[in-house]
């Protein structure tokens, strides 16, 4: 009686065993699929970092750069004369 009674033991045994396996197993599978979708976001969250970039470079290059205070309180023509008068043809021509 004992013999039987040691084998219906290691069954049950067995059968703990097996449950803690399948138990384990599951949380691996599911540690797996929290992984995958952390990965999953974690990529989402780059493309639309990138995309922003993208936006905010695209705007600072659109925009025009801001014009130095003197060329802002100027005449709209007195710095184009300016320009000719200090870089003219004709001055640089003369012979001393």
């Amino acid at each position: 009686m004992a013999k039987i009674l040691s084998t219906a033991k290691l069954r049950s045994e067995a059968r703990e065993a097996a449950a803690r396996v399948d138990e384990a197993k599951a949380q691996v599978r599911s540690a797996k699929a929290q992984l995958k979708k952390a990965r999953k976001l974690a990529k989402l969250a780059k493309k639309a970092a990138k995309q922003a970039r993208k936006k905010a470079e695209a705007v600072r290059t659109a925009r025009p750069a801001p014009k130095p205070k003197a060329a802002r309180n100027a005449k709209p023509g007195a710095a184009s004369k300016l320009a000719v008068k200090a870089g003219s043809p004709r001055r640089d021509r003369r012979k001393p």
